[in-house]
Parts: structure tokens; sequence; C-alpha cells
């Protein structure tokens, strides 16, 4: 059973891992292989597959690492025995710590399938780094003891396709793990065995499922636990999109109770791509949009699951298009390495980034029109009222009888300054009104 999740457009140029190691290629069925450290790295080619009534057990230490678009599906049993000093590591095969310049991210390969039918699935000491869907089974028989998950695009871990509360980059454990007493094992000072605790949880809204260091109790709030191990407890209390979240110091013996009020998680959606400082866009680039933000850019977006369609622009490379799946109450992470334009000897720009510059050129030429306009027509009117000043001067003089003396020599010089001062406004007007025209004419070139 294949759960890859197509993102047509996430344009990821992976490096291929450049190994100085011995390293193993993996397609299809792998129960026949032996899966230890010293064989590895593992470079997972293709789907591969664990078959029903088939055991494949990794050893501590083991690596693999995934290409695009792949995944490990379980159809029968699958143990992966990794130690906190040596843990069991499920990567991109982009990750920087095997491949030299490689740039990883989540959604890089699928993920890990568990199938309704498997026997059973145990992860233990496991990190699952830049997948889309971490570990997703079909099937309550699957058990984790101290897994770390880091960068998976849609979700971390979930079961039947409900999430768990998974914090990332702190061990998570779920269902029963052979050997170990869980929360209840409580070994003190000396090998004695500690009193444990009790801890009683009620929560607003009531009826919440109940996480203790990430194990699901089966009762729902109001909730009590008689047999708990002392020392600082992760308590995540999950109700439909509502959660709340508190770490607790339990001391041997005692009683405690904790009340906690539910609320809705932020539906946020964080960008990044490679490189970075990328325009992001909410609809189709064009003369009248512009960028919401620049990667890495995390945006707040709607409460509801929706499918939804984002353009990232940067000079020099190509137009990038994301079809992303938004979950609400989910901090949603998408990444994309951006790929350069093939340069010629003029060199290129992608057609919206072009667009753009020449739509903000437009708004820049049509205020310098309307600007020119506004004082041209300014100085026509300033001119306008020169002449009619130079004509009531020049009017006085020629109907005056005497045509010498001070007041007529200030209305004929005041005539001959008017003209004057008319003549420079107009022509001052006329050329910023043919400015203006050109600007105009500047203006809807741009625009087409």
């Amino acid at each position: 059973m294949k759960m890859g999740i197509v993102l047509g457009a996430l344009c990821l140029l992976l490096p291929t891992a450049g190994a100085a190691w011995a390293e193993t290629h993996l397609a299809g069925d792998i129960s026949a292989t032996t899966f230890n450290s010293s064989s590895g790295p593992f470079v997972v080619e293709q789907e591969i597959v664990v078959p029903a009534n088939k055991r494949v057990v990794v050893g501590a230490g083991c690596v693999f690492l995934f290409k695009p678009m792949t995944s490990l599906t379980i159809n029968g049993t699958f143990v992966a025995q990794g130690t906190a000093e040596q843990p069991v590591l499920f990567t991109s095969i982009a990750d920087t710590v095997y491949a030299k310049g490689g740039v990883a991210g989540a959604f890089d390969w699928d993920g890990i399938a568990v199938a309704s039918e498997a026997a059973e699935a145990r992860f233990g000491d496991c990190r699952i780094k830049y997948s889309t869907f971490g570990i997703s089974s079909l099937t309550e028989r699957v058990s984790l003891r101290n897994c770390i998950f880091r960068q998976n695009g849609l979700r971390n871990f979930s079961i039947k396709d409900r999430p768990l509360p998974v914090i990332e980059g702190r061990p998570f454990v779920h269902g029963d793990w052979p050997g170990s007493d869980g929360p209840t094992a409580a070994p003190g000072p000396g090998g004695s065995q500690q009193p444990p605790a009790k801890l009683a949880i009620t929560s607003d809204p009531p009826g919440a499922t109940v996480f203790i260091d990430g194990a699901e109790m089966q009762d729902r709030t109001p909730f009590a636990y008689a047999n708990i191990a002392p020392g600082k407890r992760l308590i995540v209390v999950s109700k439909d999109a509502l959660t709340a979240a508190q770490t607790v110091d339990l001391v041997p013996g005692e009683s405690r109770e904790i009340s906690v009020k539910l609320h809705r998680l932020p539906t946020t959606l964080h960008l990044q791509s490679d490189p970075r400082d990328a325009e992001v866009y909410f609809k189709a680039p064009g003369r009248h949009s512009f960028a919401k933000a620049r990667t890495p850019a995390t945006l707040r977006v709607g409460d509801t699951a929706t499918s939804r369609r984002i353009w990232l622009l940067k000079k020099g490379f190509q137009d990038t298009v994301l079809d992303v799946k938004i979950l609400p109450a989910t901090a949603n992470e998408y990444f994309c390495a951006l790929r350069p334009i093939a340069r010629d000897g003029v060199g290129m720009q992608s057609v919206f980034f072009h667009r753009r510059t020449k739509y903000r050129w437009s708004l820049v030429t049509g205020g310098m029109a309307v600007g020119g306009a506004v004082a041209g027509a300014a100085f026509l009117v300033s001119s306008h009222a020169d002449y009619e000043a130079a004509a009531a001067a020049k009017k006085w003089c020629d109907e005056a009888v005497v045509k010498s003396g001070p007041e007529y020599d200030a209305h004929l010089q005041k005539n001959h300054s008017k003209l004057k001062s008319g003549n420079r406004s107009l022509a001052d007007g006329i050329v910023l009104a043919g400015t203006a025209a050109l600007l105009l004419g500047a203006t809807i070139v741009l625009q087409f």
C-alpha cells in the first residue's frame, strides 16, 4: 500500500549522496536483506516493502536514505532495534549529514506506512526526518519507544488517519514495548521501588484524550490514573482541534490534580525556499498583484482544511508553483528548492517577474504623468493670470491722458513684467504638459 502524496510542483533539486563508505541500494521486497550498520547506509531507490508473513529486524545504527517519492510499507512484521547511542535513522537522501551540499526539507520522501494487515511494527530509538507523513499506521499494532520526529510535512505519527500529539524534537512513546513495565516502573535509589503517584486530570471541555509522555490513555477526561511513575511527565490533552500541554513533576506517593482549558491551535503555513528571499503570492502574479511575504515566512491561514496554490518568485530563478494541503490547527511546513534560469548572453527573467516589474514601473510613470499634468495646468493658469494683469496695465496706459509720470511708468513696467512672467509660465506649462503626455504614453505601453 503506497501512501505517497504527490506534490507535482514541489521541485526539489536533490543531490545524490556522495558516499565515502559502503552503501546498499534497496527496492521492493526487503525481507531477505540483513540490516546492520556496517552494511549501510541503505539507499532507498524505490518503494521498499515488508511482505505479509515476513519479519524484518533492523539493527542499531542503521541509516535509511530515501530518494524522492519513495517509502517503506509494512505488511508483515518490522522491528527497528535502535539505542540511545545508535538510533535507527530514516531520512532524506539530501540530508546534509550524508550529502555534501544537500538541502533537505519536509516532503523529501513519502514516509513509513503500516498496513492494516501488518502483524506488528516496533520502532525503538528511531529518528524520522524530512518525510511527508512520518509514520502512518492503519492498525493499533504499532509501538514506539523514544522516537524523535523532525521536519515532517503533513504530520509526524498517526493511527487510522488520526494524528497523535507528537512534539517535534522530543522523544515520543506509544504502545507497549516488550520487556518494559511502562510508566509504572519507578526504580528508586539503589534499585528500590518508589511508590507511584496519582494523577487526576479534568478538562474544559470534557471528554478529551489524555497522552502521558506520548502514550495514549484509554479513558477520557475527567481522568484519574492511580499508578504513574514519579518524575517529570509531559501531559497532552486533546479533543478535536483543541489541545493543551503541561509538564508536571510528580513526587513519589503524591496525589496531584490538574485542570486544563483546551485551546484551538493556530493554523499556520511556514514556507521555506533555497535560496531564501523568494516572494510569496497567493494568486497568480501579474500586473495587479503584490507579494504577501518573503521566504522564510510564517503565515496565518484559515482554520479549515483546504488546498491552496502558492507561487514563489525570485529574480534569476524559474517561477515555482506549489499545491499545498493545509491542515487546521497545525503548523504546516513546505520547502522548495528553486531552479536557476538558464542564461544566454543577454540574460533572462521569469515571465511573471517581468510583468510585475513592468507594472511597478507603470505605477511610477503614471504617477509622474499625473504630477506633471497637475503642475503644467498650474503653470498655464498662472500664465493666464499674468496675461490678464498685463492686458489691464496696457489698457490703463492706452487710456491715460498724460503719457508720462510715475504712475504711467509703473503701469508700463507692470505690463512688461507680467507679459514676461506669463510667457515663462506658458512655456513651462507646455513643457510639463508634453512631458506628462509622454509619461502617460509610457504607462500605457507598460500596461501591455
